[in-house]
């Protein structure tokens, strides 16, 4: 895997969200759909993380591009 691949940066985000850095999570997360826009898991975890700091608008905006990636595809 590249370091600068979205699959890459998703992971890290993983590792931060898992030591309870979320905002660091985010920050990773947040870079990782610029590499690569059909990651869907990618805008779940951020939604995630996202909500567990309290900000559910912007959560639902991740939980929604993950619920019906036709949108995502059409970006493309």
């Amino acid at each position: 895997m590249k370091p600068d691949s979205g699959a890459a940066l998703g992971k890290l985000g993983l590792v931060f969200a898992r030591q309870g850095k979320l905002t660091e999570a985010i920050e990773e997360y947040e870079k990782a759909p610029r590499l690569d826009p059909g990651s869907l898991s990618v805008h779940f975890k951020l939604g995630q993380a996202l909500e567990a700091l309290g900000e559910s608008n912007r959560a639902g905006e991740h939980y929604s591009k993950h619920a019906y990636p036709t949108q995502l595809q059409r970006k493309r």
